[in-house]
């Protein structure tokens, strides 16, 4: 009995991360003006990484013309002592044999900003990871979809800078950059152009290296020729490439012929004299002053657990947020980092068990308001939100008042409910403006247009997220939108050139795609795709469960309606797009709810919708044209 114990605990030691069981290494919190810094490498180091990123912080902000140098979302700096500690943080696909070492990481996310840093990494200035992974923080704050190339080659050129008392130099050349280059045949601009995420030039070691290295020396040649010219040929090239041109068509206009440009490059790397940017600035830091204390075993997991499912570590994730729990019970922070992990495992009961137990323990953290709201609002599966999401909403709200997921998620609950829909204009605006970057607050303040009727001002807005997408998927996301807001606009424009019509007769529809009917709410972080829905509708009995296409809306007048034992219910929808049968496995389960106008007496849905306007939401189902799966009707006047 005693055998079986002992290998219980040791099969459970050894299922923990290494930085759950490193009990020696106590982890600081270190906090500046504009950074969060937590360290296992001690107070000093984790006040001098603060100070470092507030001086290079002070020279962005001294050189942006009266622009800001603080992103939306706070930044939080985990500076790890070591590659040991660093490996334990990062992807997996990062450790495979073969993959590009790396220094730091930048993780974006609606409410964060985490960096991952290491402080033993080789190279002449210790603090180019630092700088490196604040200039991809300022690079993706703005409103422009950067190309990777340019992404990466601006970060190298603002790493290799040093900071001194009063003055900054920055774009040093990089001398091991530089002996690369010289020894080994440049990329075709054609390839560099082309590279992303997925590439082998991003992540295989043979490979990352030129790529990184040219990115640096394309960006620095750039930078160099276009110091004078209003504006630079960086920013004529990032203006072309938002409007829809090409990437290489839009270098060609702005850098010139490739060709040329391919061989000036080649002439500018094999010369080696490269200039670099003097500017006078004050960047006095004293970082003594900077508050700091040492964090318990179940903050620091908490912590490190979240950083863990950010990047997909979700076995290490959740051994380290158990122990958390169990070192501290109450501990809020771990509680909504497990909310989060189960999310992202598609575990949606145990994530909104998780984020209601995280706003009992701590109701002013706006995280858990945020995630407990929008958790409540996927549960009603495109139905009607119920009314505990606008009271946690509205409470992350009024505790910061410039937490941009908080106003954008609210503006979609209004816009669902079709209520307060000129507030819910106003507060998706104001998501966008706090934070450009994210797309998903513009498809929801898109969606909120729509719900007012204003297609011509959701394509604007649809037409502006074009410009900030960075994979093909979003591209296909927004496309999407546009061409469904497009269809609903040309319907509105019929429907309003008519004269009045026979109550009889239905208007022409007003059919609008899936997506719009469900928004995206910002569940979840950069990159992240949502997951599939567990669970659908039941068939009636003896009938295989049609496959669920997306949700979608149609608005017409229901013609028939059919109930039958014990709570089944179908329903049919004419309208200029033909008509639509439409199925409820449980009508006692379908929103109900009227649109302008108070209906008399209590409505009982098999008696009392056969003859009315209505607009429906339901799910396509696959392989079923003009069939669906019912969710909700609004009743219209």
């Amino acid at each position: 009995m005693r055998l079986r114990h002992i290998l219980g605990a040791l099969l459970l030691l050894a299922s923990l991360p290494i930085l759950a069981r490193e009990k020696a290494a106590a982890w600081v919190r270190v906090a500046s003006p504009h950074f969060t810094i937590v360290s296992n490498a001690g107070a000093k180091q984790a006040r001098h990484v603060a100070g470092q990123l507030e001086r290079m912080r002070s020279v962005f902000q001294q050189t942006l013309s009266g622009g800001s140098a603080d992103p939306a979302a706070p930044i939080i700096v985990l500076a790890a002592r070591d590659d040991k500690t660093f490996r334990t943080l990062v992807p997996e696909a990062w450790l495979a044999k073969g993959q590009m070492e790396r220094a730091g990481q930048f993780i974006r996310a609606p409410e964060k900003n985490y960096v991952l840093l290491r402080l033993d990494a080789a190279g002449e200035n210790p603090f180019a990871a630092i700088y490196h992974e604040y200039t991809h923080i300022l690079m993706h704050r703005t409103n422009l979809a950067v190309p990777l190339w340019l992404d990466e080659g601006t970060a190298e050129f603002y790493a290799n800078s040093r900071i001194y008392s009063g003055e900054a130099q920055l774009g040093l050349p990089d001398r091991d950059y530089g002996g690369l280059l010289r020894r080994t045949a440049l990329l075709p601009l054609s390839t560099l152009f082309a590279v992303d995420y997925s590439s082998p030039y991003y992540n295989e070691e043979t490979k990352g290296s030129i790529f990184y290295a040219e990115s640096w020396a394309l960006t620095h040649l750039l930078m160099v020729r276009g110091f004078a010219e209003h504006p630079s040929p960086i920013q004529n090239f990032l203006n072309l490439t938002r409007s829809g041109v090409e990437p290489l068509e839009a270098a060609r206009q702005a850098f010139g012929a490739p060709a040329q440009l391919q061989k000036d490059l080649g002439n500018y790397v094999q010369q080696g004299d490269f200039h670099f940017f003097r500017v006078k600035a004050a960047t006095e830091v004293d970082e003594n002053s900077f508050s700091g204390d040492v964090l318990a075993p179940g903050e620091s997991l908490a912590t490190l657990g979240d950083i863990m499912v950010a990047n997909g570590r979700f076995r290490d994730a959740r051994a380290a947020l158990v122990e958390a729990l169990r070192d501290d019970p109450r501990n809020a922070d771990a509680a909504t980092a497990m909310g989060y992990l189960e999310l992202r495992e598609n575990h949606l009961e145990e994530a909104r068990r998780w984020f209601s137990e995280a706003v009992r323990l701590d109701a002013r953290s706006t995280y858990a308001l945020y995630y407990y709201a929008t958790m409540l609002m996927e549960s009603s599966e495109g139905g009607r939100p119920p009314d505990e999401v606008e009271k946690s909403l509205r409470a992350a709200i009024q505790i910061d008042p410039t937490f941009a997921p908080a106003s954008s998620a609210l503006a979609t609950f209004y816009a669902q409910r079709a209520e307060k829909l000129e507030e819910a204009e106003r507060l998706g605006a104001r998501a966008v403006e706090l934070d450009p970057s994210i797309l998903a607050f513009r498809l929801n303040l898109a969606f909120v247009l729509l719900r007012r009727d204003r297609p011509g001002d959701a394509i604007r807005v649809l037409e502006s997220a074009l410009k900030i997408v960075k994979t093909p998927a979003e591209t296909e996301q927004v496309n999407m939108r546009l061409e469904s807001a497009r269809r609903f606009q040309e319907a509105l424009a019929s429907r309003r050139a008519l004269p009045p019509q026979n109550p009889e007769v239905s208007p022409p529809a007003l059919r609008r795609h899936s997506e719009e009917i469900s928004p995206p709410v910002l569940r979840r972080r950069s990159g992240e795709s949502p997951p599939e829905k567990s669970g659908s509708t039941p068939a009636a009995p003896g009938k295989s469960p049609p496959a669920r296409g997306p949700r979608d809306m149609l608005d017409g007048t229901i013609t028939e309606v059919t109930c039958s034992l014990p709570t089944h219910m179908d329903l049919t929808l004419a309208s200029s797009a033909g008509k639509f049968h439409l199925h409820s496995e449980d009508y006692l389960k379908v929103e109900y709810s009227a649109v302008g106008f108070e209906p008399a007496g209590e409505l009982v849905p098999c008696t009392g919708l056969r003859g009315r306007r209505a607009r429906v939401f339901f799910y396509d189902l696959k392989g079923r044209p003009n069939e669906g799966d019912l969710i909700s009707v609004e009743l219209r006047k």
